[in-house]
């Protein structure tokens, strides 16, 4: 990612959220917070698209794809906006 992670947005889903909706206008990549864990998932087809993310028995899923770890970051493209739950971020 080329932008440093002290202006990284995080989103903590609280008070017994388990689902949230993800809207990017540009190509994006979802990817472990844990280096660890391996695994790059690109959506250069899913542009301004809803997609669901949801938290199930400690699983992330992101367009019903399943995550291997319990943090994952979101890399959009330029502009890097992204709009959750019809909020944008930058």
């Amino acid at each position: 990612m080329d932008i440093e992670p002290e202006f990284w947005v995080r989103v903590l889903l609280l008070n017994d959220v388990t689902e949230c909706t993800l809207k990017i206008a540009s190509p994006f990549s979802v990817i472990s917070h844990d280096p660890r864990v391996p695994g790059v998932r690109n959506y250069s087809d899913r542009l301004n698209v809803p997609l669901k993310i949801e938290m199930s028995a400690g699983t992330i899923t992101v367009a019903g794809q399943p995550l291997t770890d319990s943090e994952a970051i979101i890399l959009p493209g330029a502009p890097y906006i992204f709009n959750l739950n019809g909020n944008d971020y930058r």
